[in-house]
């Protein structure tokens, strides 16, 4: 639980000293995540296992990242004080 809330610190740190940036890089996590799952359609079937894990990595990743705030509030009320 302490790991989660350091990262999700050191992300909301990023994000209030480089909004801009932040956002962009968001952007491009989101459509690296999409273009994972678009390429499976094509994958070869001794990839696709691994592919998919993969997608389904980036996808948690990416969804994470556009939600750090509300998972810092969800890990904070679940934190013993």
């Amino acid at each position: 639980m302490q790991i989660d809330l350091i990262l999700i610190d050191a992300a909301l740190n990023l994000r209030a000293s480089a909004p801009m940036a932040w956002e962009q890089f968001v952007r491009a996590v989101d459509l690296h995540a999409a273009r994972l799952a678009a390429d499976l359609v094509k994958a070869d079937l001794s990839r696709l296992q691994v592919g998919q894990g993969q997608a389904q990595s980036m996808r948690q990743f990416a969804d994470a990242l556009a939600r750090a705030p509300a998972i810092k509030e969800q890990l904070m009320k679940k934190s013993p004080t």
